[in-house]
């Protein structure tokens, strides 16, 4: 075979790197049989649980090869064909092999009391890209996975005046509040306040006359029908024999619904973060200390209980009218692989485009386990309550 249009590519698997010519007009199973057959892999079913990443400039982030993305691919393939004298130290020479499963840290529930001083740009290194690839992980196949037959989620329609709230198929529970009838049933015990507090990270990092940094800021309330203060809470149920499995929840701060129904992930506000390494948050939002989505491990206690108490601070980001322009991501359906920079998930629609109020929005949250979004429910819609400006002082 010719060696035009050829790319020679480093893949990254664990500790090991190999060389692998790629062909622009290869399609996704040539490059899957490349790989398998440059690492001696004998079946081509022990690669099922593994997945081939890129890394893509316009993200500055690995992203998965897959169907939706192999014509970005092959982009980059023509891009790196005709560079001169090209630095292959870069990240975009080349492939990671990762597991087919979410890899997040654990994370405490506890309230954070410092703040996290690691820079908080991506760095252009590709030792952390192939450390962060190749790190060693639980390996297991998950044998599992719920059946497919699972029932699908679809939202009702709600305002904040209304009683009602966004969940999915529902049922109604002893306490008021909507149960979903999906067979994990995720949803909402103590619902998000139709009332919030809106707030700036700013507000959040605080530094004292030492310089010393603390956190501050308000959490998410709850909404109790007897208008009693408390935290918001979700509520599962998973089988016993699939408690013993890694889960996740998977916390969005989601816009308004649009006239069709779809809730997106919101552009001008985040959650505060300051447990996570930047280069290892999920949803991470630049220059900032905010996430969409913030990821919490559940541990074993929350899992037997099936209970989740959400402390979580929302804030507002910066050059909220450069992110009324900014395309939207759709909030991701049940069963869907949970990738946060999934292309089919962004959309043409912007918050101007859509008339969607920066000040409204709703929490979303995902159960996963094995990189598969097992079930998902939606608060109810809530409402800044803007701040009060304050009086100068005369000295």
């Amino acid at each position: 075979m010719s060696n035009i249009g050829n790319v020679t590519m480093l893949v990254c698997w664990n500790k090991q790197r190999r060389n692998i010519n790629v062909n622009i007009n290869d399609h996704l199973n040539n490059i899957q049989e490349k790989v398998i057959q440059t690492y001696g892999i004998k079946r081509k079913t022990n690669f099922a649980e593994y997945q081939i990443q890129y890394f893509d400039e316009s993200y500055g982030s690995f992203v998965d090869l897959c169907d939706d993305t192999i014509d970005h691919f092959r982009t980059l393939l023509r891009t790196l064909r005709e560079l001169d004298n090209p630095k292959k130290k870069e990240q975009i020479w080349c492939l990671n092999i990762v597991p087919n499963e979410i890899e997040i840290i654990n994370r405490k529930s506890s309230d954070p009391l410092t703040v996290d001083k690691n820079n908080h740009q991506l760095k252009n290194n590709i030792d952390k890209y192939t450390q962060q690839a190749t790190s060693e992980t639980d390996n297991s196949i998950d044998d599992g996975a719920p059946p497919d037959s699972m029932e699908d989620t679809d939202d009702t329609h709600s305002t904040s005046s209304s009683s009602q709230v966004e969940h999915g198929h529902q049922q109604q529970t002893s306490n008021g509040l909507p149960r979903s009838t999906n067979p994990l049933q995720l949803h909402f015990d103590i619902d998000v306040a139709d009332r919030q507090r809106d707030q700036y990270e700013s507000e959040i990092r605080r530094r004292n006359s030492k310089n010393k940094s603390s956190v501050g800021g308000v959490f998410l309330q709850g909404r109790n029908l007897d208008n009693s203060s408390s935290h918001p809470t979700v509520h599962f149920t998973l089988p016993q024999d699939k408690q013993n499995l890694r889960w996740y929840l998977h916390f969005y701060v989601l816009t308004e619904r649009d006239q069709y129904g779809q809730h997106y992930i919101h552009a001008s506000k985040g959650i505060y973060d300051n447990e996570t390494k930047p280069q290892d948050r999920f949803g991470p939002i630049l220059n900032s200390n905010a996430v969409n989505p913030y990821v919490v491990e559940l541990d074993k206690d929350q899992i037997q209980r099936g209970q989740y108490e959400i402390r979580l601070r929302v804030c507002n980001i910066h050059n909220l009218s450069d992110h009324k322009h900014s395309k939207l991501r759709k909030f991701p359906e049940v069963h869907a692989r949970n990738i946060y920079m999934n292309p089919r998930l962004l959309s043409s629609c912007t918050s101007n485009s859509l008339n969607l109020s920066s000040a409204n929005f709703h929490l979303g949250c995902l159960l996963i386990t094995g990189n598969r979004i097992e079930d998902r429910c939606i608060s109810q819609m809530t409402i800044e309550n803007k701040r009060r400006k304050r009086k100068k002082m005369s000295e």
